[in-house]
């Protein structure tokens, strides 16, 4: 994770111009940070257990009750709830 941001899940909001350069955008959803690329640590709604071996891989390490609150982003978010 970085120094600007302690939370573990991000959003996906795009690739594009950013910062000069051409890449994508993550931000977190609970401060708003935004990050070319996923924190180290951190998981992405979108990416659901099974689909990333680096989410599944983070979602390990985070307290159980954000890796849940993960999977129900990313259920939320595809619409299976």
């Amino acid at each position: 994770m970085t120094d600007k941001c302690q939370h573990q899940i991000f959003s996906y909001m795009g690739g594009g111009y950013w910062c000069g350069e051409y890449g994508q955008r993550h931000k977190c959803i609970d401060c708003g940070h935004e990050e070319k690329d996923v924190p180290h640590g951190s998981v992405m709604i979108g990416h659901a257990p099974g689909e990333c071996e680096v989410c599944d891989r983070n979602a390990k390490t985070l307290p159980p009750e954000q890796a849940e609150r993960w999977k129900l982003l990313t259920a939320q978010r595809r619409g299976e709830l």
